[in-house]
């Protein structure tokens, strides 16, 4: 890395000619052999990284994914019920009103039976 710096001093101070006479001498190639190397490391490093978090943001997703459907599924069982309620209410209320009819009509048949007595009773006598 420190010829690599050395080449790009060269370079910086405009002094081509040297640059050539430092490839000429072989360490070029070598240099850039040894860059590659370290950008091949560097990229595996990168994968490796990538899969990792790759690995961890399926696994973020399939969390959420079960905390939705799990909410979903709550979420249809309180609108089942409203619908059941929804429904039953009307029920309960014909149902109350023919308990009342019911009632009323044996009241009726009560305060007939009571008259008819009232009526029948001196006749008894």
């Amino acid at each position: 890395m420190a010829e690599l710096a050395h080449l790009i001093e060269l370079r910086q101070a405009h002094k081509i000619d040297l640059i050539a006479v430092e490839m000429a001498n072989g360490r070029g190639k070598q240099l850039m052999d040894d860059i590659r190397d370290e950008i091949h490391e560097f990229k595996e490093i990168e994968q490796t990284e990538l899969n990792e978090n790759d690995v961890a943001l399926q696994a973020s997703m399939q969390k959420m994914f079960s905390i939705i459907i799990a909410a979903s599924f709550i979420w249809s069982l309180f609108e089942l019920a409203f619908i059941y309620f929804r429904i039953r209410q009307p029920q309960q209320q014909i149902k109350y009103c023919h308990d009342l009819r019911h009632l009323e009509y044996k009241w009726i048949a009560r305060l007939t039976f009571y008259r008819l007595l009232k009526t029948t009773a001196p006749i008894l006598e």
